[in-house]
């Protein structure tokens, strides 16, 4: 089996729900029998996951161009079949003074070493981010939906892989029906400055709430950052609904999945289709076979499937480097 060193700074209870699949893909190939070192921004201690072919290490707390020496310290003492990075955060650090020109130019040096950049969605890959080099020279990259491979193909100027999808085992085993002292209600599974339209979103979710007066409404991550103004607007908007509206504080996937189990309906209508939050809800709501509230043009983009096992065939697949 190979040895992979994954470089990724998602913590597994993270609210944008990247963490979670990227540390289940991590457990994943340790338990088919890879051998596997995760260097990661995380302190060990926010890392509560354990195998004994899996090791997590925190060499370096930024990917800034002083840090390159731990880097590549841990890179020549470990001898790695492949680099993978999984869904790297988006930063403003100017390329130059990050460690991805710099550590794209080495792994291209080293022999039979494969380079692989797993990405979630747009927000893992923009232009101006100090590791877009790093995804557009990596021999293969990676994404989960039709949608994202589109965008993202035409945004690095190359092909990309369509990876099949799991959710983690957390989310797999089938919901309880509720107690029935406990009033079931409707989920809104993004803050509402992530909706698509501020006004027209809250317009929206009035007039379902006036065709189903006497459900309860949890929007979670609340207004999220929407300004003084916009809440004062969107209050007078959902005026009718005040009494039954909960904004809720942002939550990972656990919390979100205990949330959504209690929820009759998931209501999707105008969350942005691009977004992952948006993917991976569709996702656990079908599982979990609930009522749901979808835009009324919308494609079904991730395939269930062992993404461990699809990325054990691309780490030996014959002529990888492009």
């Amino acid at each position: 089996m190979a040895k992979i060193l994954v470089l990724t700074d998602l913590a597994p209870d993270d609210y944008a729900w990247k963490g979670a699949v990227a540390w289940q893909i991590i457990l994943s190939l340790v338990q088919i029998q890879h051998e596997v070192r995760v260097l990661t921004l995380r302190e060990n201690r926010n890392i509560p996951f354990t195998h004994p072919l899996l090791t997590v290490v925190q060499p370096v707390r930024s990917w800034r161009i002083e840090q390159l020496p731990q880097l590549l310290q841990a890179l020549f003492s470990f001898k790695p079949d492949v680099i993978q990075t999984i869904g790297l955060g988006s930063s403003s650090l100017w390329p130059s003074l990050s460690v991805w020109p710099a550590l794209t130019q080495v792994a291209r040096l080293l022999p039979r070493l494969r380079r692989i950049s797993t990405l979630f969605d747009e927000q893992d890959c923009r232009p101006k981010d100090p590791a877009f080099a790093w995804h557009k020279q990596a021999d293969i990259v990676t994404v989960f939906s039709q949608r994202h491979q589109a965008r993202l193909e035409s945004r690095l100027q190359r092909s990309t892989q369509l990876l099949p999808f799991e959710a983690p085992p957390l989310l797999q085993c089938k919901t309880g029906e509720a107690p029935a002292s406990t009033p079931q209600y409707v989920v809104v599974p993004a803050p509402v400055s992530e909706w698509q339209s501020f006004e027209i979103g809250l317009d929206m979710l009035n007039a379902f709430y006036q065709a189903h007066p006497t459900t309860q409404i949890h929007i979670l991550g609340g207004w999220g950052d929407c300004t003084a103004l916009q809440r004062k607007r969107g209050w007078q908007i959902l005026a009718p609904a005040a009494q039954h509206l909960h904004m809720r504080e942002d939550m990972g996937l656990q919390d979100f999945l205990t949330e959504l189990r209690m929820a009759d309906t998931l209501w999707l209508e105008v969350l942005p289709q691009e977004s992952w939050s948006y993917l991976l809800a569709l996702f656990i709501g079908r599982q979990l076979d609930k009522r749901l509230y979808l835009p009324s043009e919308w494609t079904p983009s991730l395939t269930p499937g062992s993404i461990a096992n699809s990325l054990s065939r691309l780490y030996v697949e014959p002529g990888f480097r492009n």
